[in-house]
């Protein structure tokens, strides 16, 4: 018998690593200025901080806002973030990420 659940999560992971390829490819073709990255802390491919070091290389001096379900100490504490990166807890409200990013953007 198929298991439905395995079946459903491994169509999601599936479709994150696509969309992590795909939005590599995009930057990688971008040839205009880019102000910011958003990006999830866990993902199946790939870490935010992998990914943030990635799209540097392509665009140096953009900004990271990282995100994630975790605690920033928790991140903190297995070593996913470097120290002190800008970041937000899941779930969030419209305004907060409205204001978070407007705070990286400035600072």
């Amino acid at each position: 018998m198929i298991d439905v659940k395995t079946v459903l999560f491994s169509y999601v992971i599936t479709n994150i690593l696509i969309a992590v390829f795909m939005a590599l490819l995009v930057l990688e073709k971008h040839r205009g200025p880019l102000d910011l990255l958003l990006t999830d802390v866990i993902m199946p491919s790939m870490t935010g901080l992998e990914l943030k070091e990635r799209v540097e290389t392509l665009h140096p001096g953009i900004k990271t806002l990282f995100m994630s379900g975790y605690t920033a100490e928790v991140i903190a504490q297995r070593g996913l973030l470097e120290e002190g990166p800008a970041f937000i807890k899941k779930p969030f409200t419209v305004e907060g990420l409205v204001g978070k990013v407007r705070g990286v953007l400035d600072g």
